[in-house]
């Protein structure tokens, strides 16, 4: 029965069982307890090693390997038993089974050996049954099921050499398959046995067995280490079998039959074989190789490699990526972009898998720092091959910062208060880390006692360091200013910030006043107001009320009194804002009906938010408090002041400006007493505090207090556009025109029409200078105010001026009378100069330059005043250019050189302040006509050429008292000097062998002359050939005239047709050459000798000079620059080419030498 049915039984049963268990459970009734389970049957398989039998010689025991697998779900004891089929060849068998001891767990086996043994008759084949009886061991409450009971046949052979034969041989091998490890070489050990009765020589041969799945074993090797032995009856002898495998062996099952023969037999039939295999598994092996072992990365950056691996297995296989890392974390740097995992082909030992690995790390460790990474393929879970990967860490850059204490409360103006600051380096190295503030609000300051500082790695104990900071509170300071300061960490190289981190400043409360009466004496008529103007400062920095009061008045009966803002509004407390100034008046209605009649009034103002009254000055009054005393008179006079502002538009009474920070600017005053006598005039300034400065000057000095300006006439003298001064610096007036015109006649200095008597005003000056932390966009107004002081309520006398802090840049070229269009002659060049005006507000550096030149022109610039701050930088010319200043500029315009033709050339000068660029550009146009010099009488010639004329000129006449005096002497060492060379000449052909000469015969006088070669080259290149050319004529002449060999030179008629074919001259002159060349070789012919010369010596130095000549031209260009001796590279190439041709030209001139010395001078 099949097990499985037999669990599948036992299964069924228990489902029963436990069905009638609930069943049962629901009787209210005693029952006799029963197991959980029910009883199960056993269950048991069989196998056998070998699976299906066995071969054994008669005479001998065979042994199978019995395996009993326990099927079941309980421990079971097994019985085993054996017997023989009942057949004549089994008489001769027998067997015997070892029992197996204990119990078999269940899903576990055992194992036994059976021994069958063969008679020395046995024959045949026999079949033995094994019979295994299976019973299971129950642990209670289980009970045990049915007993099991299986059965396995295996069929054992006779060998050879059974029976009583007289010649038998066994050929047996103790282990007949074996699976490959990976080694080059594996042996099987081969057991042959002579089973015969008398000596045998056995041949043992290997051959290929192709049985089921078999493959081919062409690529393996097998060899027997010994093919024959000898063996007496029952001796027995191993032979050793080798299989070399090569590597990359396919995976499968390769077998062989071993044989061995009785070659004494004589029958041939005494045999025995044994079959064995060799199982080479899926070897799954891999090499790796890297494209990068070691890598530098910095953290949080990526590097990149690939991983190669090759297969070094025998089949396809899948392979997956990994990584490892001590300690492990570090593992995590490193990724696979793409797949990691994939089939290696094994593509017959050639197949290849690339993996792409990124590598990232932290900043976990400190820069510099190398970890060892490594790469792993694996099978499974199983390294098959791994490269290490050496990863140096770069350095990270970071840093942190933190405030000891985040708020600095309640500090006092004009003090400071200090914290700290940690800096902390985020980074895994060491690093220096700049330390900044932002901008603190005007007047503010923020000092760090470092900028910077040195650091150590976030890894080490030295990886902070501390700042401290010192906040100065400005003196002006308001108690309601809060700011916030943002203090941040950046590289030291600048760039973002790595972290920031807020302190908050608040200042302390502080209670101050100032009060000023700038006019403590008023009059006025009986019945009228006079108002008393009162300036209350608030000098505190925080909002304050302040009390005015009359303390005290001596008029009886006391006149009345309030106090007033500028509004008219009356009042008794008064809010001012911190540093802020507010005028009140104190308003006195004047009464009685006496002339002169007054009153005195005390006035006390109290600051009613500052609760110290102590008196630290000793004045007698609380420093919260101030105290006035005014005095008001009862009078009919008239008493007024009017202001006027020079270009102070129609009404004489505003002006603008506009200034830069650290700009000044100064405005004329008119004062005029426009009362009924001498007066005191207050000036009163309000405005544009804390942006700029105000002075007041007269006369040259500053103002301070009241002024005396007279009522009535002066004297104007127009020569200095002034009033007349008396000696002691007093205006000279009158009251009246009349009495101002008397003293003007009686002046000394007086003239008809130089001075003029008019009313009399005062000139002051106004002087505005911009502090110089003011920025672009302020501005405000500045009212300027003028009054009696015996009336202050008339305040009528005012003008305003309107500042705006602006930077302006603007510059000027001063165009008038200059012309734009100018014109010069080839090849002088134009000169002119410009003057560029800063007509802005501020000094500034201008950048002066000319449009891009072209088609040769050049344009050049330069300062004419060797006292102007200008420079020249490479292209750039620049100046300092004060406000208003003009600088001059001087240019200079070069024509091409060689320039020939008319051209017109256009271009543009520009000036532009460096700070501002292009936006405040000035440019102006000019263009300038070029024309060719008429010349020396209007003739078209240079200068150069007229002075080469005279030159020549002079030097003919001197040329020609040389030729006559000189001459004769010239001639006659030259002759000596041919007539030696000829002589040596001589003496070569003498030495060459040639016959009827002799050097008595060199003295015969022949007309053609000894020509040196080299003077003859000399003289063509100095001539560009033209000498050559009539060489080539007169030896042409001179072959036909005395040898009459060719045709002779050149003929009128050949010069006038190629005249319009000049392209065609070439081809002529090569046709020429090769006439002559021929010519030339008819020559030697004639005379009897022979040179070199030849059509292919000529064209073998033309070949020789394009290569030297174009090799020469080629070296020099990859040469680098020789600066002064850059001419030898123009040198090099020309005289490789001269020499070239040298050599062919003294091959001419020598055969013509020794062609004409022979022919003339032979015996």
């Amino acid at each position: 029965m099949d097990p499985r049915q037999e669990t599948t039984k036992h299964a069924s049963s228990r489902a029963l069982f436990l069905v009638g268990l609930l069943m049962l459970s629901v009787i209210p009734a005693l029952a006799t307890p029963v197991a959980a389970d029910g009883a199960r049957d056993a269950s048991i398989t069989i196998q056998t090693s070998p699976s299906n039998g066995l071969e054994v010689n008669p005479g001998e025991s065979g042994e199978y390997t019995v395996r009993i697998y326990n099927t079941g779900s309980n421990p079971i004891t097994v019985s085993l038993s054996t017997n023989e089929e009942q057949t004549q060849e089994c008489g001769a068998y027998s067997s015997a089974i070892v029992q197996i001891p204990g119990p078999i767990e269940a899903g576990q086996y055992e194992e036994t050996t059976m021994n069958v043994t063969l008679t020395t008759t046995a024959e045949g084949t026999c079949d033995t049954t094994i019979t295994a009886t299976a019973t299971e061991q129950a642990t209670p409450p289980d009970t045990p099921g049915q007993p099991a009971t299986e059965t396995k046949t295996v069929t054992t052979t006779a060998g050879d050499g059974s029976g009583s034969a007289v010649f038998g041989v066994d050929v047996t091998m103790p282990v007949k398959s074996k699976n490959w490890g990976g080694q080059s070489v594996i042996e099987y050990d081969v057991e042959v046995e002579n089973t015969g009765q008398t000596n045998e020589t056995i041949a043992l041969s290997i051959e290929e067995r192709d049985g089921s799945g078999c493959q081919n074993t062409d690529d393996l090797t097998v060899e027997l280490d010994e093919d024959s032995v000898n063996l007496d009856q029952n001796e027995s002898v191993t032979v050793i079998v080798s299989v070399e495998v090569p590597d990359g062996q396919a995976a499968d099952k390769y077998c062989w039959e071993v044989t061995g023969v009785v070659t004494n037999d004589p029958t041939q039939n005494a045999s025995d074989s044994e079959e064995f295999d060799l199982i080479v598994p899926e070897l799954h092996e891999c090499e790796m190789t890297l494209s990068k072992t070691v890598l530098t990365v910095d953290p949080g950056a990526e590097g990149t490699l690939t991983a190669t691996l090759t297969n070094e297995g025998n089949s396809d296989w899948s392979v997956s990526m990994s990584k490892s890392s001590s300690p492990a974390s570090r593992a995590a740097w490193v990724s696979f972009d793409g797949a990691s995992s994939g089939l290696l082909p094994y593509d017959d030992g050639d197949g290849t898998r690339s993996f792409d690995i990124k590598v990232s790390p932290d900043d976990s460790v400190t820069a510099g720092v190398e970890t060892t990474i490594n790469i792993l393929a694996k099978d499974g879970s199983q390294v098959k091959c791994s490269k290490e990967l050496r990863v140096k860490v770069g350095q990270s850059y970071g840093g942190s910062i933190s405030l000891s204490q985040s708020l600095l409360s309640n500090l006092e103006p004009g003090t400071n208060g200090t914290t700290m600051l940690t800096i902390t380096n985020d980074g895994n190295g060491p690093d220096t880390l700049r330390v900044s503030s932002s901008s603190a609000p005007s007047g503010w300051a923020v000092r760090l006692d470092a900028s910077t500082v040195s650091v150590g790695s976030k890894h080490g104990s030295e990886k902070s360091a501390d700042v401290t900071v010192t906040i100065d509170v400005p003196i002006n300071a308001l108690a309601t200013e809060e700011i916030d300061l943002t203090f941040s960490v950046l590289p030291s190289s600048g760039g973002a910030s790595y972290d920031e981190v807020v302190l908050r400043v608040t200042v302390k409360a502080v209670h101050g006043m100032e009060a000023e009466a700038p006019a403590t004496d008023q009059t006025g008529r009986s019945g009228s107001e006079v108002r008393f103007p009162i300036t209350i400062e608030n000098t505190g920095n925080v909002k304050d009320s302040f009390r005015c009061s009359v303390m005290q008045q001596t008029a009886t009966p006391a006149w009345g009194v309030h106090y007033e803002d500028a509004n008219g509004v009356q009042f008794v407390d008064i809010e001012i804002e911190p540093r802020s100034t507010q005028e009140v008046f104190l308003v006195v209605s004047v009464d009685g009906e006496e002339e002169l009649a007054y009153t005195r009034i005390t006035s006390r103002i109290t600051n009613r938010g500052d609760s110290n009254n102590a008196d630290q000055n000793g004045d007698g009054i609380p420093d919260n408090q101030r105290e006035f005393e005014f005095l008001a008179i009862l009078s009919d006079r008239k008493f007024a002041m009017d202001v006027r502002l020079v270009d102070g538009g129609i009404d004489q009474r505003s002006g603008t400006a506009v200034l830069p920070p650290s700009g000044t600017q100064t405005y004329g005053l008119w004062i005029e007493n426009t009362g009924d006598g001498d007066d005191e005039a207050a000036v009163d300034l309000s405005g544009l505090q804390g942006i700029a400065t105000r002075q007041l000057t007269l006369y040259g000095l500053p103002v301070e207090g009241p002024v005396f300006v007279p009522a009535g006439f002066g004297i104007w003298d127009f020569a200095n556009q002034t009033f007349l001064l008396d000696v002691n610096n007093k205006p000279v007036t009158s009251s009246t025109k009349n009495g101002a015109e008397t003293i003007m006649v009686g002046l000394p200095v007086y003239a008809n029409q130089s001075h003029e008597a008019r009313p009399f005003k005062l000139y002051m000056e106004l002087t505005l200078t911009v502090n110089p932390s003011a920025s672009t966009g302020q501005g405000g107004v500045l009212d300027l105010t003028v009054t009696s002081v015996s009336n202050a309520a008339n305040r009528s006398g005012q003008i305003s001026i309107t500042l705006d802090v602006q930077i302006v840049y603007e510059l000027e070229f001063q165009t008038e009378g200059l012309d734009t269009e100018m014109a010069l002659e080839f090849p002088e060049k134009l000169e002119f100069t410009l003057n560029l005006t800063n007509t802005g507000n501020t000094r500034t550096e201008a950048l002066i330059f000319s449009s891009e030149s072209f088609r040769g022109w050049n344009v050049g610039l330069d300062s004419l005043d060797p006292e102007s701050d200008c420079s020249t930088s490479g292209s750039d010319f620049t100046c300092w250019v004060d406000i208003g200043e003009t600088v001059t500029i001087d240019v200079i315009v070069r024509p091409p050189f060689s320039a020939e033709i008319e051209d017109t050339f256009k271009f543009t000068i520009s000036a532009q302040p460096i700070e501002t660029g292009v936006v405040d550009r000035e440019n102006i146009e000019i263009e300038v006509l070029g024309q060719p010099s008429k010349g020396f009488l209007g003739l078209g010639l240079s200068s150069e050429q007229v002075q080469s004329g005279f030159l020549i000129i002079l030097v003919l006449p001197m040329l020609l008292l040389f030729y006559r005096v000189g001459m004769p002497s010239v001639q006659n060492s030259l002759e000596l000097s041919r007539r030696g060379r000829k002589q040596d000449h001589v003496q070569h052909l003498i030495e060459g062998g040639h016959e009827n000469i002799t050097l008595a015969t060199m003295n015969v006088r022949h007309p053609v002359p000894f020509r040196n070669p080299g003077t003859q080259f000399a003289l063509a290149m100095l001539t560009f050939g033209i000498y050559g050319i009539y060489l080539h004529h007169q030896y042409s002449n001179e072959m036909k005239r005395y040898a009459n060999v060719g045709k002779g030179g050149f003929k009128l008629w050949h010069l006038i047709f190629l005249f319009p074919f000049t392209i065609a001259m070439p081809f002529w002159m090569i046709v020429r050459s090769l006439r002559f060349l021929r010519n030339t070789k008819a020559l030697e012919a004639q005379t009897g000798h022979a040179t070199k010369l030849s059509l292919g010596f000529i064209l073998i130095w033309s070949l020789i000079g394009m290569v030297a000549g174009g090799g020469t031209m080629l070296i020099v260009t990859f040469l680098p620059s020789l600066g002064g001796l850059e001419f030898i590279k123009t040198l090099a190439p020309i005289a490789v080419y001269t020499w070239t041709a040298f050599v062919p030209w003294k091959a001419f001139e020598d055969s013509l030498n020794a062609s004409w010395t022979l022919f003339f001078t032979q015996d």
